[in-house]
């Protein structure tokens, strides 16, 4: 027994970019393997592994996925401000220049 093709169309001739490669992901379960096939020249068309195509995808996205968790890394460890509760009845515009953090409870 053998699977029948699954097709996935893209726009762009760099898999790489394109959102193929999450939806690859989403699906892959073993029982197919993905082939990216693209362009090469306007008459010849190149087939690329899907694993190829991930790497590629990582190594320029893995930059800014460890900024990101170096970044909620470093908002965990800030410690969260304790604002003060201030009651409408008890607004005074004066509040709002003195530098310091508040929270307003809106009378609605």
């Amino acid at each position: 027994s053998c699977n029948a093709p699954v097709c996935l169309f893209g726009h762009m001739h760099e898999p790489e970019k394109c959102h193929r490669i999450q939806l690859i992901d989403l699906v892959a379960d073993g029982a197919y393997d993905f082939v990216h096939i693209v362009w090469e020249t306007a008459h010849k068309a190149k087939y690329i592994d899907h694993a190829a195509v991930k790497q590629i995808f990582e190594t320029r996205t893995g930059f800014f996925q460890q900024q990101h968790q170096e970044l909620l890394a470093m908002q965990a460890k800030r410690p969260k401000p304790k604002l003060t509760i201030v009651e409408w009845s008890d607004f005074d515009e004066e509040l709002l220049w003195d530098g310091k953090d508040y929270c307003f409870r809106l009378p609605f």
